[in-house]
C-alpha cells in the first residue's frame, strides 16, 4: 500500500487554475469548457474525490528542569512524562523539535 499524503485540494486547484486556467476564463471566473478543457476535467476530479478525517500534526518537544522528578514537561500541553516518548501521550504532539 502506497503511503498516503493529504494535501489541500482548494489550494491544488487554485494553483492549477493559476498555471493553466488563463485565456479560457468567463467574467465569473469559471472555466467556459472551451477546447474540451482537460484541465477543469483534473480540477472537477479533484473536488469528487473522497475526502479524509485527518488533524494537523503538532510539534513539540520534552523541556526538562533541574531538580525535576520527571523526564520532561511537554512544550504543547504542559504534560508531564517520566519516560522519553517520541509522541506525548497526552496530547499526540510529536517530539521532534531542537532543544
Amino acid at each position: 500500500m502506497a503511503d498516503k499524503r493529504f494535501i489541500s485540494a482548494d489550494k491544488t486547484i487554485a494553483e492549477i487554475r493559476r498555471k493553466y486556467c488563463k485565456e479560457c476564463r468567463r467574467l465569473d471566473g469559471e472555466c467556459c469548457r472551451a477546447y474540451e478543457c482537460k484541465y477543469e476535467d483534473c480540477i472537477d476530479i479533484i473536488k469528487d474525490a473522497p475526502t479524509a478525517d485527518v488533524q494537523e500534526v503538532k510539534h513539540g518537544k520534552w523541556e526538562t528542569s533541574k531538580g525535576e522528578r520527571y523526564s520532561g514537561r511537554c512544550s504543547c500541553c504542559n504534560c508531564y512524562s517520566t519516560d522519553d516518548y517520541k509522541y506525548c501521550p497526552n496530547c499526540g504532539a510529536k517530539m521532534d523539535l531542537k532543544e
